[in-house]
């Protein structure tokens, strides 16, 4: 349960991280991803 819980923090950060920084490996995720 511990586990599971600490991957969502992970992901979540890391969503928030991908979106509030514009990086240069950002746009090229989002030519990927979309």
């Amino acid at each position: 349960m511990a586990q599971i819980a600490v991957q969502i923090v992970t992901l979540s950060i890391a969503a928030v991280l991908t979106r509030v920084r514009p990086a240069s490996y950002a746009t090229e995720r989002d030519e990927d991803g979309r």
